[in-house]
């Protein structure tokens, strides 16, 4: 003690001085109650542990009671504890930018769990060809599609309406549940990718990419997916007029202006769900002249 004040750590230094030869700085104090607190509570018993040999080192020797009463004295001065919060790095998981850069050129379908099918609602789905094959609109290439696409159908499983183009083929189709669309569409590509095989003498993969499917849910909808499959070649071919040779518009009932030629046998089938026969005629019979908006 120097001019009437304690050196730190030697307030209420015990006779003979710390055991174990300790420091004042190194003892372990307790939160006890203050001199002016009417009760005690958890934070302020909690315990810092300065150092673990000095703990196990005032524990293993013998100490009286007015000892270790200074030891565990009140006049901490430690703040209340509070929880931290730590944040743990990872690697991996779901975040922004995460996962393989896509590919330059057009998008691939996702390979995400499809919705279930709503047997009410008719089905546009596009299947795209693999890089290198010739046209598929060519007069022996065409022919072996239309044929497949004809033995597609079934009593659970109805193609409505096709369009074949260079690389990719669209398709309106029906099916009466989610497994019978499934298989359905598993069974045309299988039958169609053959077929074009055959026609082409080759061996392979014909169709790059899953099919990519969309649910029409509003007349609305069936009306401009009929647009879009029947006129599609107005988008591909400049110049297009008339009926497109390498579709099922010579089968679709809804001109405005131009009738069905219908030769038999027909490679398509009469639609049975309402979207599909009359609610889409709500919207307008389809004009000759019509096409796909860009």
């Amino acid at each position: 003690m120097a001019g009437g004040v304690a050196a730190p750590g030697e307030a209420g230094k015990p006779a003979g001085g710390w055991p174990g030869g300790l420091a004042g700085d190194q003892i372990v104090r307790c939160g006890g109650r203050s001199p002016g607190s009417r009760r005690r509570t958890a934070r302020q018993h909690s315990i810092d542990v300065l150092s673990a040999a000095t703990a196990v080192t005032m524990i293993s020797q013998p100490i009286d009671m007015q000892t270790r009463l200074l030891y565990f004295s009140a006049d901490s001065s430690m703040s209340a504890p509070h929880q931290l919060t730590f944040r743990i790095r990872t690697w991996g998981g779901q975040r922004r930018g995460a996962g393989r850069p896509p590919a330059p050129g057009r998008r691939r379908v996702s390979h995400a769990r499809r919705p279930p099918h709503d047997r009410h609602c008719p089905v546009h789905v596009t299947l795209r060809a693999c890089k290198g094959l010739p046209s598929l609109r060519d007069t022996e290439v065409f022919g072996a599609i239309r044929a497949a696409l004809a033995r597609s159908s079934g009593m659970t499983f109805r193609v409505l309406h096709f369009s074949v183009q260079m690389d990719h083929v669209h398709l309106l189709l029906e099916a009466d549940a989610s497994v019978d669309l499934r298989r359905g569409i598993q069974g045309l590509v299988i039958r169609v990718a053959r077929a074009i095989n055959h026609a082409l003498g080759r061996r392979g993969k014909v169709f790059g990419d899953r099919y990519h499917a969309r649910s029409l849910r509003t007349p609305r909808e069936v009306r401009a997916a009929y647009v879009y499959v029947i006129q599609n070649w107005k988008k591909h071919v400049p110049g297009a007029r008339g009926l497109d040779p390498r579709s099922s518009a010579a089968w679709f009932p809804g001109w405005q202006n131009a009738a069905a030629a219908m030769p038999r046998p027909a490679p398509v089938l009469a639609p049975r769900t309402w979207l599909a026969l009359l609610g889409w005629k709500r919207h307008g019979l389809v004009h000759l002249d019509e096409g796909p908006r860009r």
